[in-house]
């Protein structure tokens, strides 16, 4: 259970647990599963699952971005909005992009969504809710190392 390593599956099982219904993680959307409070993100969602293992939940070795589901700021559940593809917190209306990173300029969180570590081994995900990684520092619109909005239509 929560706190300790859950198995999420291979990428058929992931991919057919979108956070929102009607988008996938092929389409740049993510998965999401209760048990393990994670948002799944592909970094690249040309590709799957990659074998190998993130330490930090940064996931660039694995292709995979397993995020933790509470803001930073207070503890709220960011949702996941289809219009802009980033996620937005109803709470304060702090930004992420659509990996988590937190963008500057919109709401109060001090940082991005923070991270668990995991494994893809023979193509099964495991997210180890014990270890987690703090969100980096966040990034002003239109810098490298935030994802542009897909339209300026926000869902909050």
């Amino acid at each position: 259970g929560f706190g300790g390593a859950i198995t999420l599956g291979d990428f058929a099982l992931v991919s057919g647990s979108p956070a929102v219904q009607g988008v996938s993680l092929s389409e740049g959307a993510p998965a999401y599963f209760f048990q393990a409070r994670t948002y799944v993100q592909l970094i690249d969602p040309a590709r799957g699952f990659a074998e190998g293992t993130s330490s930090d939940g940064e996931g660039l070795n694995t292709n995979v971005r397993t995020l933790y589901q509470r803001c930073p700021h207070l503890g709220c559940k960011p949702n996941f909005c289809t219009s802009n593809y980033w996620f937005e917190c109803p709470c304060h209306g702090s930004r992420y992009d659509r990996l988590g990173v937190k963008v500057l300029e919109l709401g109060p969180a001090p940082r991005g969504m923070d991270r668990f570590a995991h494994t893809v081994e023979g193509g099964v995900l495991t997210v180890d809710t014990s270890r987690i990684t703090l969100g980096p520092l966040p990034v002003a619109l239109g810098q490298p190392g935030l994802i542009p909005a897909r339209s300026s239509q926000a869902c909050i």
